[in-house]
């Protein structure tokens, strides 16, 4: 049974960091940052916003922060209950070990991704 309350503190942490990383991206990353500011220009020339840039990008930044913490969690979800051939990030007993073994061995095949990378597949698939 899942402690819900414990998930959620144990996730809180998880999300700001991710925010913070995500914010830090859109800022920094020059494909990123033009593509929010089109989005964002869309936004309010369709009247569909009338915050501030920064203020309409942090929302943006919580939801896509939330949908990778909730895409995460639900693979998890799927791996405990061995709803999956096989694990990706983890799992009980065995499992946990076949999902390391699983992204060992995505990381020597692609070694220049990142977990996000990683990640992006679990999703996909």
């Amino acid at each position: 049974m899942i402690d819900r309350a414990a998930l959620l503190d144990a996730l809180k942490p998880v999300l700001l960091n991710l925010e913070k990383d995500l914010r830090a991206r859109s800022d920094a990353e020059p494909t990123i940052k033009a593509k929010l500011t089109a989005q964002y220009e869309a936004a309010r020339a369709s009247r569909r916003t009338a915050e501030a840039y920064s203020v309409w990008r942090d929302e943006l930044v919580t939801q896509v922060a939330v949908a990778w913490v909730l895409g995460t969690v639900f693979i998890r979800f799927l791996e405990d209950n061995e709803l999956l051939d096989h694990p990706w990030i983890s799992g009980p007993g065995d499992r946990r070990t076949a999902a390391e073994h699983e992204r060992e061995e995505y990381f020597r095949i692609n070694k220049l991704h990142s977990d996000r990378d990683y990640l992006e597949l679990v999703f996909r698939t």
